[in-house]
């Protein structure tokens, strides 16, 4: 019975310290996307400021750049509903997403991406993303979704392509 307990007692000593390990990862997480949804909620109306999601609202479309050097889980959600909140301002122009700042995009991010994409679809507006860093190009193209969205390497190319 007595070494039984020794183990129960090394056994919880180990969860506890799991257990705190695992908490620092989710605050890192957490300042990191507190951090993030702050910049992206002062986000300025039709400017340029060095935030996180800034655009400009042109004749024929409305361009974003998003200032990340990752989209992942903790970002992607928040980006999301501030690109579908300014859209809806701008009655569903043709967009262009500018990603050549972001050196690392994850499923979920992708997934942000073809929501905007039907969204935008649904109203006969075209969705362009900008992109000409290899790493990203190539989660597009393993994932096969530049079958679906349209990625293009310089903004000359998606002026063309809306008219």
């Amino acid at each position: 019975m007595k070494a039984l307990f020794l183990n129960l007692n090394y056994f919880n000593n180990i969860m506890k310290i799991v257990a705190i390990q695992s908490i620092k990862i989710y605050c890192n997480r957490y300042e990191t996307f507190s951090i993030n949804k702050r910049k992206l909620l002062l986000r300025g109306r039709n400017s340029m400021e060095q935030k996180s999601l800034n655009y400009q609202k042109k004749d024929k479309y409305i361009l974003f750049d998003i200032f990340l050097s990752e989209m992942n889980f903790e970002n992607s959600m928040e980006l999301s509903r501030e690109i579908k909140a300014i859209l809806h301002e701008n009655s569903y122009p043709d967009t262009i997403i500018d990603l050549n700042t972001i050196a690392y995009i994850d499923s979920t991010s992708i997934g942000t991406f073809i929501s905007i994409y039907n969204l935008l679809k649904s109203k006969n507006k075209k969705l362009l993303i900008l992109c000409n860093k290899k790493s990203v190009l190539k989660i597009f193209q393993l994932l096969k979704v530049d079958r679906i969205l349209t990625i293009l390497a310089t903004m000359e190319e998606a002026v063309a392509q809306i008219g």
